[in-house]
């Protein structure tokens, strides 16, 4: 009991004396996230998630560019979450490299690559169940905002195949795009 008033003691004069670092302030943050305005995919539908998992299938993104003025140039990257597994029925822990995210619009095209990290383990083939599909990741290249700057909108599609035939799902809110202002 001792121990926690004295903690309690020192923690009330370091914040007194300004020590203890603060948490910033949301609107002072510089960091952003835009998300689409809307989605399709041509997808096999599991309980909320496209499964493009077959020649043909994809999944499309449309953003509406005037989420990005005032970002800064170079600093707009693809923040994708999805599902990732080695095939139907699929097993855990797979990650996906070099997923194509090809974005257009009027003024031209520009295709960012992503690899797809799984942290889940163990990675197992055998039916999960949906256990460990779970990938996250980013382009590996930032988006050409001057490239895009006469465009209103901005559509990012994924399509199949993936690379080592992984089957990956998407739903609206598993892409974004990440900048700073």
């Amino acid at each position: 009991m001792r121990r926690r008033s004295i903690g309690v003691v020192i923690t009330a004069l370091l914040m007194a004396a300004g020590l203890l670092v603060a948490v910033p302030n949301p609107a002072s943050a510089t960091a952003a996230s835009l998300g689409a305005t809307t989605y399709t995919a041509n997808a096999d539908n599991i309980a909320g998630w496209d499964w493009v998992r077959s020649a043909g299938q994809n999944a499309v993104w449309t953003f509406d560019l005037a989420g990005l003025s005032g970002a800064r140039s170079r600093s707009a990257y693809l923040n994708i979450s999805g599902l990732v597994t080695n095939g139907v029925n699929g097993g855990s822990g797979y990650s996906a490299m070099s997923v194509k995210f090809n974005a257009t619009c009027e003024s031209g095209s520009q295709l960012l690559i992503a690899k797809l990290v799984n942290p889940f383990r163990p990675t197992d083939p055998v039916n999960s169940g949906g256990i460990g599909y779970a990938a996250y990741g980013a382009s590996s290249s930032s988006v050409n905002l001057p490239k895009f700057a006469g465009c209103t909108t901005l559509t990012v599609t994924a399509a199949y195949p993936f690379t080592s035939g992984r089957h990956i799902a998407f739903k609206k809110d598993a892409l974004t795009i990440g900048f700073s202002k």
